[in-house]
């Protein structure tokens, strides 16, 4: 019975192919996803930077005191701060900021 099953997975996978033929689309869509959960985490990010502002610091060595305080938890001017800094594109900019703020919500979750 199980041979004639249909492959829903493999179905499906074949369908997000042909939705989304370049990687960077699906990507763009998972985030638009999770925008509202974002949002949310950031704000809290955002309330909190002074205590957060020493990870981010971490994360990001070259990014001067002086910087991280105009930031003030801003998520735009970070990133803009992360691109012009180490030089790096929006993309792997946002996935960078998207792993540490992961990072964030687990250690807060933690305390």
């Amino acid at each position: 019975m199980r041979a004639n099953a249909p492959n829903w997975r493999g179905r499906l996978r074949n369908l997000i192919k042909y939705v989304f033929p370049c990687r960077r689309d699906l990507e763009r869509f998972r985030r638009s996803i999770n925008l509202k959960e974002t949002n949310m985490n950031w704000d809290r990010i955002e309330g909190n930077w002074k205590q957060f502002k020493g990870n981010a610091k971490e994360q990001w060595g070259k990014l001067t005191d002086d910087q991280l305080e105009v930031i003030a938890g801003k998520r735009d001017s970070l990133v803009g701060k992360i691109q012009e800094t180490y030089g790096i594109s929006k993309d792997e900019t946002e996935k960078q900021l998207a792993d540490w703020q992961a990072r964030m919500k687990e250690i807060s979750q933690v305390k």
